[in-house]
């Protein structure tokens, strides 16, 4: 019988358990750490403090490496050769758009409750008492939150973190642990206002519940599914609803 080609054995047969948690972590790492350490070390400030457009500029770069990090490591770590095959971007039948509507509307119940528990209490996401929003800069938001996040965050969360954790570590691990991270990568940004915005006790735990189990409903509709699109769909639209409740679309209108 002829040897099997390396490019052939499933990755968690090449690297061990320590290799695999080491790529993955330093993954989400540099995807979610290095625009803040470059702007600090360039600017000794915290890029929530930049005018709007260069925060806005930030944020995207957060989302492109979170989208494009996976895909360098997978292809010239991992040696891959089905990427999207491997992330969950296929599709698999009308059932995925089943799933996604399934999990949306969890979602929302569980905002809705949230909010009602803990008296509609919510961070405030806007600086006190700085340079209001242009059009231009609203435009630029409203972009970023249609088209980035949504793409750029099921690749990393989802299909790559999700994806190899299952594989290698089982469902549990593979559910929890990139919940975990995706909760984690938005915490900068809900720490900052929070605190600048003297958030109450209600405000955080209001947030903090939404965030993880949001991230718990992301992480079963993608098991469930079988497909990221299915956490795409979903996450679009959250992020459009967000827009709606949000009154960006004012932005647009003469």
């Amino acid at each position: 019988m002829a040897a099997t080609s390396s490019e052939q054995v499933p990755i968690e047969n090449k690297l061990s358990r320590t290799e695999m948690v080491c790529w993955l972590l330093g993954s989400w790492l540099v995807a979610n750490g290095l625009t803040h350490s470059l702007v600090w070390l360039t600017t000794g400030r915290i890029y929530y403090q930049l005018p709007p457009g260069l925060s806005l500029s930030a944020e995207a770069s957060i989302d492109l490496l979170n989208l494009l990090i996976p895909l360098f490591v997978m292809r010239w770590r991992f040696r891959e050769k089905s990427i999207l095959s491997v992330t969950g971007w296929r599709w698999t039948g009308v059932g995925i758009v089943g799933w996604a509507l399934a999990g949306f509307a969890v979602f929302m119940a569980i905002a809705i409750a949230s909010n009602y528990a803990f008296g509609n209490q919510t961070i405030e996401y806007a600086p006190s008492a700085s340079t209001p929003l242009t059009k231009s800069d609203l435009r630029l938001l409203a972009l970023i939150l249609l088209f980035l996040p949504a793409a750029s965050e099921e690749m990393m969360f989802r299909g790559f973190l999700q994806g190899y954790c299952t594989r290698v570590f089982g469902k549990s691990v593979g559910l929890l642990l990139p919940a975990v991270l995706f909760a984690m990568r938005h915490h900068p940004s809900d720490i900052y206002f929070g605190l600048l915005n003297h958030a109450s006790p209600a405000a955080w735990a209001n947030r903090f519940t939404q965030l993880y189990l949001g991230a718990l409903i992301f992480g079963l509709v993608r098991m469930k599914a079988g497909s990221t699109w299915a956490t795409w769909l979903m996450h679009s639209g959250i992020l459009v609803m967000i827009l709606i409740i949000g009154r960006l679309w004012k932005a647009f209108v003469p």
